[in-house]
């Protein structure tokens, strides 16, 4: 079976608008995960489901053509990536050709190949997100495996991503070296008395504490120096 050389990525979908063909249930699935990434989107297509009218024109934009006129319309509004759910081969090919001739990424439906990259299964738990490729192989796959994942996520992990976010400019700050900087950061992370008040919901105290232990690593640091001076 033939492996494709592909790397995820968590890509900044407010940067341009992505155009996605195609009318149907699966253009409906990959539009509104784009719209909870707070994608512009614009979806083209011969006729709409109900269910992808109802999204609304400030969340989505609904343009009818056919697909001749998909090509000169992707060309006109230059979007930073397209999806096509469309399974005709040879429009497909025609769609990648222009898409990599104008800059676009172009992702196709049950042709990873032709494209470059795949939609993944993704969960989000607070401020943690999981994604899941099996390279277009399964995508029911793909959806179980991120369910079981998101699963295994605990309230106390979500709190810690935020507690790390909070002090990592004071760690910069205060630990140059990347080395210590990393310790550090594993330190607090495995801190049982920072573990305890996370499960606890005591996030203000566990913010104190992780600011101690900043302080105490800047402590130590600074008679080391004074004597470097002194030497």
């Amino acid at each position: 079976m033939q492996e494709l050389n592909k790397m995820l990525v968590d890509l900044n979908t407010e940067a341009g608008m992505v155009v996605v063909l195609g009318g149907g249930e699966e253009s409906e699935l990959r539009v509104k995960s784009l719209v909870e990434q707070g994608a512009r989107v614009s979806v083209i297509a011969e006729r709409f489901i109900p269910s992808l009218k109802n999204l609304g024109p400030h969340k989505v934009r609904l343009v009818k053509a056919g697909h001749r006129e998909c090509l000169r319309i992707i060309k006109a509004i230059k979007p930073a990536f397209v999806i096509s759910t469309i399974r005709d081969r040879e429009f497909n090919v025609q769609l990648v050709k222009l898409a990599h001739a104008e800059g676009q990424l172009v992702n196709v439906l049950d042709a990873a190949a032709m494209g470059d990259f795949t939609m993944p299964a993704v969960a989000v738990v607070g401020d943690i997100k999981i994604a899941v490729v099996t390279g277009g192989l399964s995508p029911a796959m793909a959806k179980l495996i991120k369910e079981r994942l998101a699963k295994d996520i605990t309230s106390e992990d979500v709190l810690q991503v935020q507690l790390q976010g909070l002090i990592k400019e004071a760690i910069k700050a205060h630990v140059p070296n990347p080395a210590e900087r990393r310790k550090l950061i594993y330190r607090i992370i495995r801190s049982k008395r920072i573990s305890h008040l996370l499960k606890c919901n005591a996030f203000n105290e566990a913010v104190l504490y992780a600011n101690k232990l900043i302080g105490d690593v800047v402590q130590c640091k600074q008679p080391a120096e004074a004597n470097k001076g002194e030497g």
